[in-house]
């Protein structure tokens, strides 16, 4: 075929003719007269003709740009990836200015919020004496209710016998689940992680009072609880918060909802932490898991 071509092409500019003669039909031969040159101008047509159509279903079409278009797809990847560490920044920014306007309230407030025993012990020991907890061991205590009075000094909760009392260990885990990851400290993580199902309620471990319950772009909404005998305990990457700072809880009160909030998280789970006069604790002896 190659030589055939050869030959055309050596005789482009000369007219010739082309003489078919079939094997059955040897007495009827059939002849055609053609320029080549023109049949090679017809092969370069029809080549750019086809090369047309194959471009644009390439460019127009969804399979070229399935075939073609990896890199594109990995700058959308990027770009995508890049919107919502965007968002949580947002979001982050947004909880840091509520704080700060927090702060500035309290800095430019007439009123002094110190904690003055003198004046709001007596009061705060008549309001435990008068609330039931034995008819309602899920409740907590509003503390805002009790004018003015707010968290406490060194390792002393509240003054009331009811929560200066040390923390029984091994106490239930915050949930029912199974252990991922153990306390490490030399990775600084101060912890240990329980996975369960999302949605499922995390508990308190012993009573307590919340010194902080907010949200991080790390490990987002977090909790921390001060126990009696300087024992904090800290539950990150909940869904969501049951309990405010100031809310004084007991031992199996719901404080939060399991999930996995934050950006360094790998799936649904509970984060616990146990510390003691600023050493963290291994929580895994502490307690009572499956």
């Amino acid at each position: 075929m190659f030589k055939f071509l050869k030959v055309l092409f050596g005789v482009r500019n000369k007219k010739i003719t082309l003489i078919l003669v079939q094997e059955n039909k040897p007495a009827e031969p059939e002849s055609f007269s053609f320029f080549s040159k023109r049949l090679f101008q017809l092969m370069v047509y029809i080549v750019v003709f086809f090369v047309a159509i194959g471009y644009t279903v390439l460019a127009v079409t969804p399979l070229g740009y399935t075939l073609f278009d990896r890199e594109d797809a990995e700058i959308r990847r990027i770009t995508k990836d890049l919107s919502t560490r965007m968002e949580i920044l947002s979001d982050s920014l947004k909880k840091r200015d509520k704080l700060l306007r927090t702060i500035q309230d309290v800095l430019i407030s007439e009123s002094d919020t110190t904690f003055q025993i003198s004046d709001y012990e007596t009061k705060f020991r008549e309001y435990l004496d008068e609330t039931d907890f034995e008819e309602s061991p899920n409740s907590s205590i509003d503390v805002s209710q009790l004018d003015k009075v707010s968290l406490i000094e060194s390792d002393k909760i509240i003054y009331s016998e009811k929560f200066s009392t040390v923390p029984v260990f091994p106490a239930p885990a915050p949930v029912l689940g199974t252990l991922t990851q153990k306390f490490d400290a030399k990775k600084k993580h101060f912890g240990i992680d329980i996975a369960s199902s999302k949605g499922s309620l995390v508990k308190s471990i012993a009573d307590g009072v919340v010194i902080t319950a907010d949200w991080s772009i790390n490990y987002g909404n977090t909790i921390q609880i001060q126990h009696g005998d300087g024992y904090i305990t800290v539950i990150k990457h909940c869904s969501s918060l049951l309990k405010k700072e100031g809310d004084v809880v007991l031992k199996g009160d719901a404080i939060g909802v399991l999930g996995m909030s934050g950006v360094i998280n790998t799936g649904p789970h509970t984060h616990i932490e146990i510390w003691r006069n600023g050493i963290a604790l291994d929580p895994e002896p502490y307690l009572l898991l499956n």
